[in-house]
């Protein structure tokens, strides 16, 4: 995927695949913890993992149940960047 982080939340939001603020939310807590004045507290790393844990549930729930027992085990995270093009 190539884009900001927020265009590429966006993109995640226009496919229904979880809540939009959910997904621009998660984008603006990456981008303060990256180019933030100061480094994340612990409470805010918590609670991004809690939000991020919140749309990993909401993505899972839109796929057919055969697709959620197979993803784990899926190969294909497995494969080098660009291989196969």
């Amino acid at each position: 995927a190539k884009g900001t982080r927020r265009q590429i939340a966006g993109a995640l939001a226009d496919r229904a695949l979880a809540d939009g603020a959910l997904v621009a939310l998660l984008a603006e807590e990456a981008d303060e913890a990256v180019f933030g004045p100061a480094d994340p507290t612990d409470e805010q790393i918590h609670r991004y993992w809690a939000h991020l844990d919140r749309y990993v549930a909401q993505v899972a729930a839109s796929r057919p149940r055969i697709r959620r027992l197979i993803a784990p085990i899926n190969p294909v995270s497995l494969r080098r960047q660009g291989a196969g093009r």
